[in-house]
C-alpha cells in the first residue's frame, strides 16, 4: 500500500493545528474565566531555614498581591518584631494576667490573601477577649506559614513556639499535610534534641535522569505559563493517574492513611501532643477542610472523619471544621478568588467562630485541672 506524502502531511498538519487552535481557545477562555493575575509578592516574607525550611522574616512589610475578581488589590502583610504575621508587636515573655493560644499551621493560618486584622487567629483573638468576662486577656499567636506540613509545624513548636510560654497549642492540619516533603519517618525521633532533617535524595541511573529532567522541565514550564494546564487539565491528569496507580498525587493519596506521608503526619500529632502534654499545655488538632473541593465527595465521610477518629482513639483533643462549620456553604462565596481557593475573610471568621468556645474549654481546662 502507498501512501500519498501531501495528504499524510496535510493529515499531520491539520491534527496539530486542531490541537494548538483548541490549546490557544482554551487558554484565553480559561483567563478570561479566572481573571487577572497580579503580581505576587509572596515569597517576599519568607526566608531559608536549613532546620525548618523557611519560616517568617523579623521585621519585614511588604505588599502581598493577591487576585481579585474585580480588581488586583495588594493585601498588607506584617511580620512583628518576633518573627511571626501579626497585626502588632508581641513580647516573647509572656505579660502578667495573659493567656496564649499558639496556632501553627500553614497559608491557611498565616492568612494568605487576609489583611492582618482578617486572618483566624487575630479575629480568633478578637472573639475571645470580647466575649469573655475576665480580667485575663487572652493572646493569640500565628505560627502559620506557608507551605508548612505537619513535621515541620511539630520542629516549630518545640525549637521555636515554647519561648513564648503557650497555654494552649493547636495545629491546624489540611489534607496536604499528608504530603511527606522529602522527610524521612526516623528524623521526628531526632527533632527535639537536634533538629537534625535529611533530605531524601533519590539517586538516578544517568538515563533516567534525563528523562525526568525533561518531563520535570515541561510541567513547570507548563505551570509557569498555561492556566488552562495549572487549573484545569492538571488537577484532573493528577486524579486520574492517581486512582489508576495509587500513586502519590490527587485525592486518592490524600485520602490514604497508610503512605508515608500520612504516618509522618499523624505521628507528628502524637509527638505534638504527647509534647505539650508533658509540660502541662493543653493541645489540640483542628481540621481545616479543604475550600476548593468543599461541595465534592471527597469530603462526605472520608479524610476528615477518618483523622478526626484517628485523634479521638489517641485522646487528643480535635475539632473538624468541615462538620461544624462548612459543610453546608458554598465554597464560592469563602475562597479569595477563582485563582486562590485559599480563606478569605468570611472563612475565617467562620472558622474563628467555630473555633473561640473549644479553645474557651481548653483554657477553662488549663486552670482548672489542666496542670
Amino acid at each position: 500500500m502507498k501512501f500519498n506524502k501531501k495528504e499524510v502531511f496535510f493529515s499531520v498538519f491539520s491534527v496539530l493545528f486542531s490541537l494548538s487552535f483548541f490549546c490557544v481557545v482554551a487558554e484565553v477562555a480559561t483567563r478570561i474565566y479566572l481573571g487577572e493575575e497580579p503580581e505576587n509578592e509572596g515569597t517576599l516574607y519568607k526566608y531559608k531555614d536549613i532546620k525548618l525550611g523557611f519560616k517568617g522574616n523579623d521585621g519585614f512589610d511588604s505588599q502581598f498581591f493577591t487576585d481579585h475578581d474585580a480588581v488586583a488589590q495588594g493585601v498588607k502583610v506584617h511580620i512583628n518584631n518576633v518573627g511571626l504575621r501579626d497585626y502588632k508587636d508581641r513580647q516573647i515573655t509572656k505579660p502578667s494576667a495573659t493567656a496564649r493560644v499558639a496556632i501553627f499551621g500553614d497559608s491557611f493560618t498565616f492568612g494568605r490573601g487576609n489583611e492582618d486584622m482578617e486572618t483566624g487567629p487575630a479575629q480568633l483573638e478578637k472573639m475571645l477577649n470580647d466575649e469573655k468576662n475576665s480580667s485575663t486577656y487572652v493572646e493569640v499567636l500565628n505560627f502559620g506559614v506557608s507551605g508548612f506540613n505537619t513535621i515541620q509545624q511539630y520542629i516549630y513548636l518545640t525549637r521555636f513556639g515554647m519561648q513564648f510560654e503557650p497555654d494552649v497549642v493547636l495545629i491546624q492540619w489540611l489534607y496536604n499535610d499528608f504530603n511527606k516533603r522529602g522527610y524521612r519517618m526516623s528524623d521526628l525521633d531526632k527533632i527535639a534534641s537536634s533538629g537534625a532533617i535529611e533530605r531524601i535524595r533519590k539517586q538516578r541511573t544517568s538515563g533516567a535522569n534525563v528523562d525526568f529532567d525533561l518531563v520535570r522541565t515541561t510541567k513547570l514550564w507548563l505551570r509557569k505559563y498555561s492556566d488552562f494546564y495549572e487549573f484545569i487539565l492538571a488537577p484532573r491528569l493528577r486524579s486520574l493517574y492517581g486512582r489508576l496507580f495509587d500513586a502519590e498525587v490527587g485525592d486518592v493519596y490524600f485520602t490514604n492513611f497508610k503512605t508515608r506521608g500520612a504516618q509522618l503526619s499523624l505521628k507528628s500529632l502524637n509527638a505534638a501532643f504527647d509534647f505539650c502534654k508533658e509540660r502541662g499545655i493543653e493541645f489540640g488538632v483542628v481540621i481545616y477542610p479543604g475550600l476548593n473541593t468543599l461541595n465534592t465527595s471527597f469530603h462526605q465521610d472520608n479524610i476528615y472523619s477518618k483523622l478526626e477518629r484517628f485523634c479521638e482513639q489517641n485522646r487528643i483533643p480535635v475539632l473538624n471544621l468541615y462538620s461544624a462549620a462548612f459543610k453546608c456553604l458554598d465554597s464560592s462565596e469563602l475562597v479569595i478568588s477563582k485563582r486562590d481557593s485559599h480563606p478569605n475573610a468570611k472563612a475565617q471568621k467562620i472558622a474563628a467562630q467555630a473555633i473561640a468556645p473549644w479553645v474557651t474549654e481548653l483554657l477553662h481546662k488549663k486552670y482548672t485541672d489542666g496542670k
